[in-house]
């Protein structure tokens, strides 16, 4: 559900400097559709590595954690690009005949 990934994405990266608007983190919630929990966390976790990997690594060690710039709508679309959604559609549909037929209740 789309709501479900967008509090998520609020959860995870909430706590991390970012400037993700409302309107960003909707429109990843909406191009996520068919992600489960856990890939929305390895997209989290991708995303919140776009800021470090943008850096110059001569300077890292150097660095203090405030000079690190702020999440943005880019990692997370770089982060789209690597983190596929693990469960198919087809995967739900052969669970949701399987509950159908055999599941609770039957």
């Amino acid at each position: 559900e789309k709501a479900a990934r967008k509090q998520i994405i609020c959860n995870l990266l909430g706590k991390e400097s970012n400037e993700l608007s409302e309107v960003d983190i909707d429109d990843v919630s909406e191009k996520t559709d068919g992600y489960s929990g856990a890939d929305m966390a390895n997209l989290c976790r991708e995303a919140a590595m776009g800021p470090i990997r943008s850096m110059d690594f001569s300077f890292i060690e150097s660095m203090e954690a405030d000079q690190v710039r702020p999440i943005n709508k880019d990692d997370l679309l770089s982060a789209l690009r690597q983190v596929k959604a693990s469960v198919s559609d087809q995967d739900l549909q052969l669970y949701a005949d399987w509950n159908d037929k055999y599941g609770a209740g039957k």
